[in-house]
């Protein structure tokens, strides 16, 4: 399972992902780079196990000062054999703001 994403003039957007013999759609891509290029900076990309055919994908942004505590930003999805989709309840992947430590 491989994730690249790169950022260009303060926009990031995915490269490729690669995996559970799926190949990037432009529907996907279109869907991951919106949900992607808001957070402006790049810092990491973490990949997990998410069951037998899944991986849950971290993009990494920076943070975010939210009433006097840093929150980062990320935006995490599922990716897999059935499709790509949010965490948690959600359709689609969506940037959150996290109390991760640095």
């Amino acid at each position: 399972m491989t994730a690249e994403f790169e950022r260009k003039d303060f926009v990031v957007s995915v490269v490729e992902i690669d995996g559970f013999s799926r190949l990037l759609s432009s529907d996907d891509r279109a869907v991951i780079n919106s949900a992607v290029a808001p957070l402006r900076v790049l810092d990491r990309i973490e990949i997990g196990c998410n069951g037998p055919n899944e991986a849950i994908i971290h993009i990494l942004g920076g943070f975010k000062d939210v009433e006097g505590k840093m929150m980062r930003q990320l935006v995490p999805f599922v990716w897999g054999r059935a499709g790509l989709r949010g965490t948690g309840r959600s359709e689609f992947p969506q940037m959150e703001l996290s109390p991760n430590l640095r």
